[in-house]
């Protein structure tokens, strides 16, 4: 009779120790995936931020002929801008933008942009997101400006 107790205590200690060890196994399934839907949120966002940036600098283009400014011999131009939620309180991140003018003026008209979106700061981002595009300038194709060879470089 003790000896049939002493059994069965060893085969709940044996099967004590297997759930736990199976519990620690979904909690850390559980860990990664929470992680990786952690990124892809983080990156999603740094996207969004770069997209900002290239609507950003579009519509400066097409509003200001003068923009960016520029000095003597100057053919680079960058910015960084903070991102503002609809309450203009809320701080969502930043863009960094940098335009090459080189081929602006006649016959190409172009402007190359990279788009940098930043989450959540600049300085030490959590995540960030590249996208480059050329810009057509010309004002015989159309009355608005459009986007050629876009390039989403993915995250840094």
């Amino acid at each position: 009779m003790k000896r049939n107790r002493g059994l069965a205590l060893m085969v709940v200690l044996w099967l004590g120790l297997i759930l736990l060890v199976l519990g620690l196994a979904l909690l850390q399934r559980q860990a990664n995936q929470y992680s990786s839907s952690q990124s892809l949120v983080e990156s999603s966002m740094a996207y969004e931020l770069a997209l900002a940036g290239l609507e950003t600098a579009r519509l400066r283009l097409d509003k200001d002929p003068e923009f960016p400014p520029h000095g003597v011999d100057q053919v680079q131009f960058s910015l960084t801008e903070p991102v503002y939620d609809v309450d203009n309180q809320s701080l969502r991140g930043f863009y960094v933008l940098d335009l090459d003018n080189r081929w602006r003026q006649a016959p190409y008209y172009i402007v190359k942009i990279t788009s940098v979106g930043c989450w959540p700061n600049a300085d030490k981002p959590q995540s960030r997101r590249k996208i480059s595009v050329k810009l057509d300038l010309n004002p015989t194709h159309s009355t608005y400006y459009r986007w050629i060879d876009w390039q989403d470089e993915g995250s840094l």
